[in-house]
C-alpha cells in the first residue's frame, strides 16, 4: 500500500515540478531577454518574474494533475481514514511528493540546458565587458535612470559629463 501511495503522491508533483521549472525559466528568459535588456535590471530579477508567473500557472497544473492520476492509471493505494492519520503515511506522502517535484524540477532544468536561447548579450552586458570588476561593481551600483522629453538637453557641448550615459531608447544629437 506504501509503495501504490508513494506512486499517487510522487508522479502529479514530479509533472508540477516539470512545468513549474520549464515556466519559470522560459519566462524569465523571455523577460531577462526583452524588459531586463531595456530596463537594465539582472538575470536574477527577470528569474523572480518568471517564478512568479510559473507558481500562479502551478496552482492551476498541479490540481489538474492530481486529478488526472486516475486517467494516468496511477494506483489507488485503498488507504482507510485511519490509515491516512498514521505517521507513517504522512511521511511516506510528504516524502514522495518531495522527492516528485525535485525530480520534476531537475528534469526542467535538464531541458532548458539544451533550448536555444540565441545566446543573446545582454546590453549593459556588452556595455560593461571590458571594464575593470571594480569599476563595473561600482557604475551599477550607482546607476540612475532619467527619461528626457524631445528637445531637452542631455548634456551641452563643452559641458564636464557628470557620469556616463547610456541610451535606452530613442536617439541623441
Amino acid at each position: 500500500q506504501l509503495w501504490r501511495l508513494a506512486v499517487r503522491a510522487g508522479i502529479p508533483f514530479f509533472g508540477f515540478g516539470l512545468c513549474d521549472n520549464l515556466i519559470m525559466i522560459t519566462v524569465g528568459d523571455a523577460i531577462d531577454a526583452t524588459f531586463g535588456v531595456t530596463l537594465g535590471f539582472s538575470t536574477l530579477v527577470a528569474a523572480g518574474f518568471g517564478q512568479a508567473v510559473s507558481d500562479g500557472a502551478g496552482i492551476s497544473i498541479q490540481g489538474a494533475l492530481e486529478n488526472a492520476s486516475d486517467k494516468l492509471g496511477l494506483p489507488d493505494p485503498k488507504i482507510t481514514p485511519e490509515q491516512q492519520e498514521l505517521s507513517s503515511t504522512i511521511w511516506w506522502t510528504q516524502g514522495f511528493r518531495t522527492l516528485g517535484i525535485v525530480a520534476g524540477c531537475l528534469v526542467g532544468v535538464f531541458i532548458a540546458m539544451f533550448a536555444d536561447n540565441g545566446n543573446r548579450p545582454r546590453l549593459v552586458d556588452s556595455v560593461f565587458k571590458t571594464l575593470p570588476d571594480q569599476l563595473t561593481k561600482d557604475l551599477m551600483a550607482n546607476k540612475s535612470y532619467k527619461n528626457f522629453n524631445e528637445g531637452d538637453f542631455i548634456l551641452k557641448y563643452d559641458e564636464e559629463a557628470p557620469g556616463m550615459f547610456v541610451l535606452i531608447t530613442g536617439e541623441a544629437e
